[in-house]
């Protein structure tokens, strides 16, 4: 099993979500040793805006 773990709250760990879904992902590894924890934080790797140079280069073949 493989768990995505998406953060994106700029309060980080002060989070309430971010602590919900920290002691979720936790369960599951626990249930699961085996399982995969993949973590991405929005906040300290944020993904690039879409431009309309981008968007009209993605149909570009």
């Amino acid at each position: 099993m493989s768990i995505l773990l998406v953060t994106s709250s700029p309060r980080g760990a002060a989070s309430h979500s971010t602590h919900i879904a920290t002691e979720l992902a936790e369960k599951l590894l626990a249930a699961d040793p085996s399982a995969k924890l993949v973590v991405r934080d929005l906040v300290a790797n944020p993904l690039p805006h879409i431009d309309p140079d981008y968007s009209t280069g993605i149909y570009t073949p």
